[in-house]
């Protein structure tokens, strides 16, 4: 018999207090060169103005699927000098940034905090039992309307490794004002019992205040705070086993001839959405 455990989720609303710089290059080129990148190859030549928000968990097939989408979301340049900008993700309804932006922030910060909370590979355990929810999570204003735009643009000074060595440079990123809010959920699987998991989160989530999201962290921006949040039990293994339809079951006798068939109900077939 399965051991009793739980499946958590938290519904999370936050909120920046400083602004967010977006982190996606406009330079058409950057997909492919991330690619190589990923691959071991072209490390070098991905410039150091681009916030690569990569997952490093997927395969190479995997990868190349959602780096297709994500070409189609990708901030434009619309000048050649715009193209050493970077921006937002957008679709039809505004900015949004992806799942894998925010599961890098828990990685990072998991990692970082895994002595304080005495969780020994907490970085691993967090990429195979965390997962965030949906695939796209949009950017709201102050009054919970879609950003459509940026807010303005951010320049500062950066240090470039070329071939001649460092050299100085102006990076220019696409913002979002502070008030700017990102809604979505964590789906938490049973690695520890849910009053760890709402220890963990709650320091990963505090840590945000100082560790920050997006470009230019550094620099003081994308700082956030949670201004709400709900957190869910659910039985694990039945809430696995309720995704799944209940199969068709036949009985086969010796010479081979179905002697009897099980088929399951409509209910039985239902599916839940956890």
């Amino acid at each position: 018999m399965a051991k009793e455990c739980s499946l958590v989720t938290m519904d999370i609303h936050l909120e920046f207090t400083e602004e967010l710089l977006g982190g996606i290059s406009k330079d058409p080129n950057l997909f492919s060169r991330w690619i190589l990148e990923k691959k071991g190859e072209g490390k070098d030549e991905l410039p150091s103005t681009v916030d690569q928000e990569v997952s490093g968990d997927q395969t190479e097939d995997e990868m190349e699927t959602e780096v297709d989408e994500e070409v189609e979301t990708a901030p434009v340049a619309l000048s050649e000098e715009e193209m050493k900008s970077t921006g937002f993700h957008s679709d039809d309804h505004g900015l949004f940034v992806y799942d894998y932006f925010l599961k890098g922030f828990f990685k990072e910060v998991g990692n970082t905090l895994k002595k304080s909370l005495d969780v020994s590979a907490l970085r691993g355990k967090i990429v195979k039992n965390l997962f965030v929810e949906p695939r796209r999570i949009h950017i709201m204003d102050a009054s919970g309307n879609f950003k459509e735009e940026p807010d303005g643009t951010v320049e500062r000074p950066i240090q470039i490794m070329g071939k001649k060595g460092p050299r100085q440079a102006l990076a220019k990123s696409d913002k979002v004002d502070a008030g700017s809010t990102l809604d979505f959920s964590l789906k938490l699987y049973p690695e520890f019992n849910p009053k760890k998991w709402q220890e963990i989160i709650t320091s990963i989530l505090g840590y945000g205040s100082d560790q920050a999201l997006g470009q230019f962290r550094t620099g003081g921006y994308g700082k956030i705070r949670v201004r709400d949040w709900e957190i869910k039990i659910f039985p694990f293994f039945d809430t696995l086993t309720s995704r799944v339809p209940k199969p068709r079951v036949t009985t086969v006798d010796k010479n081979g001839e179905e002697v009897k068939v099980d088929e399951p109900s409509p209910a039985e077939t239902s599916e839940v959405a956890v």
